[in-house]
């Protein structure tokens, strides 16, 4: 069952569009996680679903029922939603214990009830023995329990999160990130989150909706946009690839054939459909794959496989978790990661390989 529904929404600041017509759903229980950079429309888009902005078209619905459209818009107090915001906004002079039941009272909720439902909030962030702590006592990270504290503690039938881990450390982001996983699985509750950070996106997400210049660019569960990406955008904003450019040569079933202008080399890659769509033999493509995807071989035994090519070795980088060696190859710059240090040093002449199904084919234009 969807829970929320955006249908054709729209949003101008001015003459400029910052939102421009786009359509998703969220399902009861659902992590989505709207993700692309600065300036793109994702925290316009979680704004509107709030109820703190209106919009100039299209609508949104909850449960079905029409909450905003470019006529009306219901109140955000009216619809049963939590926003956890980037910097927390905690207020300084409430304790943590308050500061998590202000909801509850403005809810007039009674007394019993809700030290009860403070203290259960406040015991699934692992905040509870700070509840008489100010803000100015804590943490970055402890504030943002409290904030999260806040927001589940009424029970909304939507979580909405605008990059609320952006201002916390590498470290504690990683461990918050984990944290908010498990307690959205706990509580079942769907969420909707907002953030410029693809590793975040990958640990929250049950689907992800990649947003640039006020639309979408794809929509889907995280591996396989990482896996399959539809654009050079998604590609290259989904962590790092290697770009192989060149002409469409031929199309056969799930696989086409790139011709690389540098010497002719033809290297094969699967090809989606939405490429498919839009390129015929001639057009300018490219095939992206990523570093982890490459092979460096050395002894010339390769050279008879599939997307095989010479190249040389320009760098080599220890990234603790990995190797990360540069090779000039086809007339471009290749990163190639491995777990291995491979015996290769800088001006080593070898072979890279791939294999076509970790290829995708993409337009280029």
């Amino acid at each position: 069952m969807d829970k929320v529904t955006v249908e054709r929404l729209e949003k101008r600041f001015g003459n400029m569009g910052a939102v421009n017509g786009i359509s998703f759903t969220v399902r009861q229980g659902e992590s989505v996680v709207i993700l692309g950079p600065s300036g793109c429309g994702k925290t316009t888009t979680l704004r509107a679903i709030a109820g703190f902005t209106s919009i100039e078209g299209g609508s949104i619905l909850l449960d079905g029922k029409e909450i905003s459209s470019g006529k009306s818009v219901l109140p955000p107090e009216k619809r049963n939603m939590s926003m956890v915001f980037q910097n927390y906004a905690v207020w300084p002079h409430r304790t943590v214990f308050e500061n998590v039941a202000y909801g509850l009272k403005i809810r007039k909720v009674r007394k019993s009830e809700l030290s009860e439902r403070v203290n259960r909030a406040l015991e699934r962030v692992q905040l509870s023995s700070l509840e008489k702590r100010y803000p100015a006592e804590l943490s970055g990270g402890q504030q943002q329990r409290v904030a999260l504290a806040r927001a589940i503690v009424i029970e909304p039938e939507v979580l909405l999160l605008d990059e609320p881990l952006s201002n916390l450390d590498a470290l504690l982001r990683e461990e918050m990130r984990l944290e908010l996983k498990e307690l959205q699985k706990e509580l079942g509750i769907t969420s909707i989150y907002v953030t410029h950070d693809q590793h975040e996106a990958m640990v929250l997400a049950d689907r992800m909706v990649v947003m640039r210049n006020g639309v979408i660019e794809q929509m889907g569960p995280p591996e396989e946009i990482y896996r399959r990406p539809d654009s050079i955008f998604v590609a290259s904003f989904l962590g790092v690839t290697n770009l192989l450019e060149g002409t469409l040569g031929s199309v056969k079933g799930d696989f086409a054939e790139i011709v690389i202008d540098e010497g002719g080399t033809r290297l094969r890659a699967s090809i989606p459909k939405k490429s498919r769509d839009v390129l015929a033999v001639g057009d300018s493509g490219c095939i992206s794959i990523r570093p982890v995807h490459l092979e460096i071989c050395r002894d010339g035994g390769e050279k008879d496989r599939p997307n095989s090519f010479p190249g040389e070795v320009t760098r080599r980088l220890f990234l603790g978790e990995n190797f990360e060696y540069t090779v000039r190859a086809l007339g471009t710059d290749l990163k190639i990661r491995t777990l291995l240090n491979s015996p290769v040093e800088m001006g080593d002449k070898i072979t890279v390989v791939f294999d076509p199904d970790n290829g995708i084919c993409l337009p280029t234009g």
